[in-house]
C-alpha cells in the first residue's frame, strides 16, 4: 500500500478499503501530498476529509437539520396570513433587493408572530420529541429546564449565520411544495 517513498498510496486506499496509519507523520504525509496535488493547504484538506466523512455521517448534522425543519414548517403556519398578504400584493418575478422584501412580509407579520414563539411551539410539541428519540433513542421526557435550554439552543442555530448552509433549500424540499424556492426560507428564517 505504500509507495517507493515510504508514503500510503491513494490507489491502494480506494481499492481495499481505508487505510489505517501507524501514526500522524503518515497522516500528514498524506495531507501534504493531496495539498499539492489539489492546491489546498495541509489544514484545508483535512477540514474537506472531515467534512466529508466525519461531519455529514453524524446523526447530530441530521439532528440540526431535522430541528430546522421542524422551525421552517412551523414558522410557515405561524405567517400564512402575512404570506398570503405577501403573495397578493407582490405577485409574479420580484425585482426588489431582499432586505426591502424581508421588511415588507415583517410589516405583514403581527406581533404575535415573533420567531422565540415560533421556536416555543417546536419545542414544546410532540413530534420535536418524537425525532429527537429517532436520533437518540435513549431520550426521555424533558423538564422545564430542558425545554427551556432547548429553546434557547434552536433560536442560537437559527439566528447562526455560520448554519447558512443548513438552511440551503436542498435540505428542505418536500413534496407538498412548501418551501419552493430559497427566498421563502431566507424569509423564515
Amino acid at each position: 500500500m505504500a509507495n517507493g517513498k515510504g508514503k500510503p498510496s491513494r490507489k491502494g486506499y480506494m481499492r481495499s478499503g481505508p487505510y489505517e496509519f501507524k501514526n500522524f507523520q503518515e497522516l500528514g504525509d498524506l495531507l501534504e501530498d493531496l495539498s499539492k496535488e489539489y492546491g489546498y493547504k495541509p489544514n484545508d484538506v483535512l477540514d474537506l476529509v472531515y467534512d466529508r466523512y466525519i461531519r455529514k455521517s453524524n446523526p447530530r448534522y441530521y439532528w440540526k437539520l431535522s430541528r430546522i425543519n421542524l422551525y421552517l414548517k412551523q414558522r410557515l403556519l405561524d405567517t400564512h396570513k402575512a404570506w398570503v398578504k405577501f403573495g397578493k400584493e407582490h405577485p409574479g418575478p420580484l425585482k426588489l433587493p431582499f432586505k426591502k422584501y424581508k421588511k415588507l412580509f415583517y410589516s405583514y407579520c403581527k406581533t404575535g408572530m415573533k420567531r422565540i414563539d415560533s421556536v416555543r411551539r417546536v419545542v414544546n410539541s410532540a413530534k420535536y420529541l418524537e425525532v429527537k428519540q429517532r436520533y437518540f433513542p435513549d431520550t426521555q421526557p424533558m423538564s422545564k429546564d430542558q425545554i427551556r435550554q432547548e429553546e434557547i439552543n434552536l433560536n442560537k442555530l437559527i439566528s447562526d449565520h455560520r448554519q447558512d448552509d443548513a438552511f440551503n433549500i436542498k435540505w428542505h424540499r418536500d413534496k407538498k411544495g412548501n418551501f419552493s424556492n430559497q427566498m421563502v426560507i431566507n424569509l423564515l428564517r
